[in-house]
């Protein structure tokens, strides 16, 4: 497996970026000039100066606390578009890959150096498997933009240089063969930073991402985009945001907006719904599946704050998301302790899965897991009665990523409530299930797409007589 080639800004980028930086340290350097301190002072009023200001920028684009607002992407976006271009051409001098694992540093009660990280990137946000093209592969990286891969991952290209915001929350091949892209990253530890919409790439196999691939309006921007979901039978294609979930016609003109169809706690979509948190977690949408076989009718959604809230819960729809309901799921799933979920029906629809966390357990110093557990509801109903197939314990001795590994007084990502927020199951035939959950992996020798080094890579479904058709997103 190749070695992924280093990324080569376009200069007009380089340049408008070198250009903010200059801004940004202008009245530090002037604060500083000002000053006679010096020292190990003037050192503490510099990192001070430095980290308000990288707070200033951060704390508006951050998911889910993020306040921009729809439409202020837009709009830096065209200004930055008219700024002035320096011509020159740029030559790259870092061109080793990143070793995140240091052959001169060991430090085994606060460091995991020596774990066989290695070569690696940072946290990758979705992946998806071109099913048109032989080879072809797709990778969302958490805050670096999309990557092709034609060669079955041995090497990738960056394909959405261009676009207003790297970050990436899903990736979706459309029966079409059209690559859609969701952006924001879809996590929630208030280091994630939000997107600018959704994106429709038409020939993704060969082609790149533009601002002219945009699906809708502004309406999109300043969220993160969970998962893209087609509803190829009635004809929808569903966003699921941290505002909640917004539809249009899959036909629709490409300029057409997004309609918000189930925010609970603004009264869309269902109402009565009390919300006791801080309105910037409201309205937490984390996935929504079709049941096959309902004619597109029949959908089911999670929309639930990770820590808790009111409005947690599972909703379902009986007209392709014009209206929808609260379910009240019986059997080994309490309605109280629903949190971040996400489902899959088995092929035919006879069964629903839901891969669930627990806020009780997000909330609980001491627990070793947040995950909740595998429900089964075997008559496809989100009413249930559910039935628990696995339980962080059991998962934990099946060799999986839930297993903890000490390093001294740190242990494994996979326990870290914040960062396995996200959680996928892959039914491949009735009876058969796959349950992806995040962890962490050595990625070899190989690095991987993404701008934030010192990351893990992604967790591939395992040990399946069935082809993997999606994998799901991973963190550290």
């Amino acid at each position: 497996m190749g070695i992924l080639p280093r990324r080569r800004a376009p200069a007009a980028i380089t340049a408008t970026v070198a250009i903010g930086l200059a801004a940004a340290f202008l009245p530090m350097a002037a604060s500083s000039a000002g000053t006679a301190t010096s020292g190990s002072g003037q050192a503490g009023a510099d990192v001070t100066g430095l980290s308000a200001q990288l707070s200033a920028y951060g704390d508006q684009r951050l998911s889910p606390a993020g306040t921009v607002q729809p439409g202020a992407y837009g709009a830096a976006w065209t200004h930055v578009l008219g700024m002035p271009v320096h011509g020159d051409v740029f030559s790259e001098v870092t061109t080793q890959p990143y070793n995140s694992d240091s052959l001169h540093f060991r430090d085994q009660v606060a460091s995991n150096s020596g774990g066989g990280a290695g070569f690696s990137s940072g946290r990758l946000g979705a992946l998806a498997v071109d099913p048109n093209h032989a080879g072809v592969l797709y990778a969302g990286a958490a805050d670096g933009g999309v990557f092709r891969s034609s060669d079955d991952g041995a090497t990738w290209t960056p394909i959405a240089d261009h676009l207003p915001a790297l970050a990436v929350g899903s990736l979706a091949v459309m029966p079409d063969g059209s690559l859609w892209l969701g952006t924001g990253e879809a996590t929630t530890a208030f280091e994630n930073y939000v997107g600018s919409g959704v994106y429709r790439l038409a020939n993704p196999a060969t082609a790149t991402f533009s601002t002219a691939d945009r699906v809708g309006g502004t309406e999109l921007e300043s969220t993160s985009i969970h998962e893209v979901r087609l509803d190829s039978e009635a004809g929808y294609v569903f966003a699921v945001t941290s505002r909640g979930v917004y539809r249009r016609l899959a036909s629709a003109p490409q300029s057409d907006p997004w309609q918000q169809v189930l925010a609970p706690c603004e009264g869309i979509g269902v109402s009565q719904v009390a919300c006791n948190t801080d309105p910037r977690y409201w309205d937490m949408a984390n996935d929504l599946v079709v049941q096959p076989g309902s004619g597109g009718r029949s959908l089911v959604a999670n929309v639930a704050w990770r820590s808790g809230a009111n409005y947690n819960g599972f909703y379902y729809s009986n007209d392709a998301g014009a209206t929808w309901h609260t379910a009240n799921p019986t059997g080994a799933i309490n309605p109280k302790e629903i949190g971040n979920a996400t489902f899959a029906y088995a092929a035919d629809g006879s069964k629903l899965y839901v891969v669930m966390e627990s806020p009780i357990l997000i909330n609980d110093a001491k627990a070793k897991s947040v995950l909740a557990g595998v429900y089964v509801s075997p008559t496809g109903n989100v009413n249930g009665a559910f039935n628990q197939i696995a339980t962080s314990t059991e998962l934990a001795a099946s060799g999986s990523a839930m297993k903890q590994t000490t390093i001294g007084k740190v242990t494994s990502p996979a326990s870290r409530p914040g960062t396995t927020s996200r959680s996928v199951l892959t039914p491949t035939i009735r009876t058969t299930c796959i349950s992806g959950l995040r962890k962490s992996t050595n990625p070899g020798t190989a690095a991987r797409p993404g701008r934030r080094p010192g990351g893990t890579g992604t967790s591939a479904c395992r040990a399946s007589a069935t082809p993997c058709r999606r994998t799901p997103a991973t963190g550290t």
